[in-house]
This record gives C-alpha cells, sequence and structure tokens, in this order.
C-alpha cells in the first residue's frame, strides 16, 4: 500500500515591497494525487490579496511540468480563469510551461480575483506531484496580484513547505 503526501508550495517570493513586505506568505498551492493518472491544484490567496491581469509580460498563474508529462489535460478550472498556453511568463521569475489568464478580472488591478483557482492536471500515462517542478529560476510557480498593501506584482514559490500526510499514512503510522 502507498501512501501520498499532500504537498503545500509557500507564494513567499514578492517582487516589490509595494504589494506587501518582503518575505510574507501570500498564498499557498496545494497539490495533491487524486489516483495514479491526476493531480488536483488548489492556490488559495492570503487575505486582502487577488489575482490581476497587469499587463506583460505576467500571468495571473504560471506553473511548470516535467517534460516527460505529454500529453496531458488541464480538468475543472475555476471559472474565471482560462489556459494561457506554454511558455508563459511572470517577471521577474522567469519562464513557466503553463499558465492561465484571468478572464474575470479587469485591466491592472480592476476587478481583482480573491480565488481560490483550483484545477486537475490529468495524463493518461501517469502524473505525480513531484511532476510539478521549478523553472530555470528555481520557482515552481508564480502569480500576478494585487496585495494587502495596495501594490502589484508577482508572487512566487521557491519550494514545499511540508509535506502533509493523508490519513492511510497517520494509520500506518500508529501502527
Amino acid at each position: 500500500l502507498s501512501a501520498h503526501a499532500t504537498l503545500v508550495f509557500d507564494l513567499n517570493q514578492i517582487s516589490t515591497a509595494s504589494i506587501a513586505p518582503l518575505g510574507t506568505s501570500l498564498g499557498t498551492v496545494t497539490l495533491t494525487q487524486n489516483g495514479t493518472n491526476q493531480v488536483d491544484v488548489s492556490v488559495a490567496l492570503a487575505d486582502g490579496t487577488a489575482f490581476v491581469n497587469t499587463g506583460g509580460p505576467h500571468t495571473a498563474f504560471t506553473f511548470n511540468l516535467a517534460p516527460s508529462i505529454d500529453p496531458y489535460s488541464v480538468l475543472n478550472l475555476t471559472s474565471g480563469f482560462t489556459d494561457a498556453g506554454t511558455s508563459t511568463q511572470n517577471t521577474p521569475y522567469g519562464t513557466f510551461t503553463n499558465g492561465f489568464d484571468c478572464t474575470s478580472c479587469g485591466s491592472g488591478a480592476s476587478n481583482a480575483n480573491p480565488g481560490p483557482l483550483n484545477f486537475s492536471v490529468y495524463a493518461a500515462n501517469g502524473i505525480s506531484e513531484s511532476d510539478f517542478v521549478s523553472n530555470l529560476g528555481g520557482y515552481y510557480f508564480a502569480a500576478d496580484v494585487i496585495g494587502p498593501s495596495g501594490g502589484t506584482g508577482a508572487i512566487a514559490s521557491v519550494g514545499v513547505v511540508s509535506p502533509v500526510p493523508e490519513p492511510p499514512t497517520y494509520a500506518m503510522l500508529l501502527i
């Protein structure tokens, strides 16, 4: 019996102090294994933080998949977001393999979307949490946001905060 952990990434890399004090956590990205062919993704932003469309080169939300995960499909994408395609940008954090535009957001910071943003990645040949990889700059995820301080810019994650064991893992630990 193999148990999978849920991985939680901290969005605590902040491009400018006008968003929030540098180093502040402005959200999390949670990856949860859902069978051998699907990973569910949930992006929860901190209070006072929301997705925006501030223009280029920024994308509302970006992430990286390992090159071996092809073909794949994005399922159950939260309403108000659409696929931005491949090779998306989130300055200053670089290029990412995938991204979503915020269709419910207005230009700049108007009509910001506080989320959450949820979606699943399905791959018939199998996918796991470890197939979400960093880009050349070491960033796993990035988002274009307006922060609690009122400024706009990008936030990103450089790694896992902690793996969260699923209930079967707790049971095995107790035994």
